[in-house]
């Protein structure tokens, strides 16, 4: 990371890494589980199981980032990492949340491993573009990861102080030498 040129070197090595940890990840035939697919292959509209509800994880943990950095008055439209000129809302909250994906991640197969879910409780659109959940099981579901989510705002602030503090520092450089701050 250190020796990347551009951006795109490092969301080259981010795509690597994804593909080296979710390699090794297997489920019973029954889930069609092929992998987590990169933006090309458009996660949004996870066709299997496991991809829909890490999708329904990784938005709630969004969502509880969202909100926590909007308490604290930070700007969401302004990534570090990720960026993109369609899309102008929640940039900062998908940089945050990188390092707590985890949490989803084990919490998917906790569920998968507790058969909280099986392939059964999806219906398909009818073009067939992505997986929709069942009520019942997606009220469990969100019960399971709101329980795991709960302690997300005190393991997050010590990040969430340190990118204040980054943001400040910043802010007092400017202003020492002359640049309006306004």
């Amino acid at each position: 990371m250190k020796e990347a040129i551009d951006i795109k070197e490092i969301l080259h090595a981010e795509a690597i890494a994804s593909k080296l940890y979710f390699d090794p990840w297997s489920f019973p035939s029954r889930f069609n589980w092929t992998g987590r697919h990169g933006r090309s292959n458009t996660n949004a509209n996870a066709t299997d199981p496991v991809n829909a509800v890490l999708n329904l994880g990784y938005g709630l943990l969004a969502q509880y980032f969202s909100e926590m950095l909007l308490e604290r008055g930070f700007e969401l439209s302004i990534g570090f990492l990720h960026y993109s000129e369609q899309i102008y809302w929640n940039q900062l909250t998908w940089d945050v949340i990188e390092p707590y994906r985890i949490m989803i991640d084990k919490e998917v197969k906790n569920m998968i491993d507790d058969s909280i879910f099986e392939p059964e409780d999806f219906v398909f659109l009818k073009d067939r573009s992505h997986l929709i959940l069942k009520d019942r099981p997606f009220e469990t579901i969100l019960e399971r990861f709101l329980q795991a989510l709960n302690p997300l705002e005190q393991k997050s602030l010590p990040m969430i102080r340190k990118i204040e503090k980054m943001l400040l520092d910043s802010h007092l450089d400017d202003s020492k030498e002359g640049k309006d701050v306004r």
